[in-house]
């Protein structure tokens, strides 16, 4: 690499710093290409309410969502949503209009968010359980003028200017189709805005396409790991997280049952028993939900069932998995997922080998899936070679529309840069500190904003934190700088 400096120097004398590059062609070539050759075409880009519909036709009798003794059909589900779609169409709602959906996980929950999908709509996810003050933000920066959720809850919005109606409210009137709706698809066009947590305190509102949540679908249902009518999902985190959003759609889309976990406070026992009684076999969560499972289950019988295990959310620690994988009756494939929620919630995936499990320090986040890209750069935005910790910028069909209503952040966080010596692409600054491994996975270090510099040098306080937590008997560990007088 110095090299290479060296080289440009010499070519061109008043050459600034900052505009020198020290990788090689080669270098170049494998970050741009090897690590990032994952395209795959879908010329005929469809919804997930299409997809669905189309899965309807094939399995009309299967059972498709089950809440505890609740249990509709694919041909029902079907009917009921496009019961809601008609409603909202009778309402004046088109293409990209924002509709609020606050619902705890229910029967509810899912033919209110299809209802809106199949009106041509963007769906809103506001959690109940939200203190009043961040449901009543949410409602006024996201500008919707209807809610749809349960009796139960109405009286949370207080809000005489928007329209608030119970779903079973809606399944009730007569007069309205149940046949589909017949629109025609634009795939940029918004899909759901959901809300996270921003730096000044107030949330942000992040736009996600149609088109970039189809490819997360299809990606996550690929043959890889393929969803199959056999399989059942259980879907424990709550519509409000992005991580929940894919589980709402990929059963649905293959054949297979979707189980809604019973809402509030998480009964691990409860959890348990759905999963073996239920032959769940797909498990999406962050690690911190799914570890006291591995904890009430110390024979872990009631696993094994499950055929894959995704972790999301949270930096995933191999300690928590040591004795499961060991034991001989873990028959999952682990995954671990990682995205924000600017792009379509996941851009990487790294499977875990079951027989490095000893030698992990930390689990990759590895490499980008279909159609996304991944980029490590300095402060300057150049590209770093394999082992230089920089920031990770995204780049692909998942980047999202921006934050909505917030056009000088969006400016701040989704910017166009040239890369490949061609036309600059839109990328999401992620504000992750990662590096590259030799064989083009990633490995996730930390947040800029947790890099702390001692006496000269820079530390990941998460990546002592990983070591910590690597040690016999250390279950959490956290790891802060203190500032003594005089050092």
């Amino acid at each position: 690499h110095l090299i290479n400096i060296l080289k440009q120097i010499v070519v061109q004398k008043d050459i600034e710093l900052a505009q020198m590059d020290m990788l090689s062609k080669g270098e170049k070539h494998q970050i741009l290409i090897d690590f990032n050759q994952n395209e795959i075409s879908h010329p005929n880009y469809k919804t997930v309410y299409e997809m669905f519909e189309e899965q309807v036709d094939k399995t009309p009798d299967n059972v498709a969502v089950v809440f505890e003794k609740e249990v509709l059909t694919y041909r029902e589900l079907n009917q009921l949503a496009n019961k809601v779609a008609y409603y909202l169409k009778q309402k004046g709602v088109v293409e990209n209009t924002l509709v609020g959906v606050m619902t705890q996980r229910s029967i509810d929950m899912v033919v209110g968010i299809y209802g809106v999908l199949k009106a041509g709509a963007a769906y809103v996810p506001i959690d109940p359980d939200y203190p009043e003050e961040r449901i009543q933000y949410i409602i006024n920066d996201s500008k919707i003028n209807l809610v749809l959720t349960q009796r139960m809850l109405k009286e949370r919005i207080i809000n005489d200017e928007i329209d608030v109606i119970a779903i079973k409210d809606i399944l009730i009137q007569k007069g309205l189709g149940t046949e589909n709706l017949r629109l025609t698809y634009n795939p940029s066009r918004l899909m759901y805005l959901l809300y996270t947590s921003g730096s000044t305190g107030k949330p942000k509102g992040v736009k996600v396409r149609a088109d970039a949540f189809t490819n997360l679908i299809n990606w996550f249902t690929s043959d890889k790991y393929k969803i199959t009518s056999q399989d059942n999902i259980l879907l424990i985190a709550p519509m409000s997280f992005d991580l929940a959003q894919k589980n709402l759609y990929a059963s649905l889309v293959k054949g297979g049952k979707l189980y809604l976990f019973t809402p509030g406070l998480y009964d691990y026992d409860q959890m348990l028993q759905i999963i073996r009684e239920q032959q769940i076999t797909f498990v999406n969560c962050t690690p911190s939900a799914f570890r006291p499972l591995l904890e009430f289950d110390t024979d872990f019988e009631s696993l094994k069932t499950l055929k894959c295990v995704y972790f999301g959310g949270e930096q995933l620690q191999p300690a928590i998995l040591r004795s499961w994988i060991k034991s001989g009756k873990c028959n999952a494939n682990i995954i671990n997922a990682y995205g924000p929620t600017e792009c379509t919630a996941v851009t990487t995936s790294y499977k875990l080998n079951n027989g490095e499990i000893d030698k992990l320090i930390t689990v990759p986040i590895g490499k980008p899936i279909h159609n996304a890209k991944a980029y490590v750069l300095d402060k300057d935005k150049k590209l770093l070679p394999v082992g230089v910790v920089g920031e990770l910028y995204i780049g692909g069909i998942g980047v999202s529309a921006g934050y909505f209503n917030r056009p000088e952040l969006t400016k701040e966080r989704f910017m166009h840069l040239n890369l490949e010596g061609d036309t600059p692409q839109l990328l999401y600054r992620t504000g992750d500190i990662v590096k590259w491994l030799p064989k083009g996975e990633l490995e996730f270090l930390g947040r800029v904003d947790h890099q702390v510099k001692i006496r000269g040098f820079r530390i990941e306080l998460e990546e002592i934190e990983a070591h910590l937590l690597n040690l016999n008997g250390v279950k959490e560990a956290v790891v802060s700088a203190k500032e003594n007088e005089g050092e």
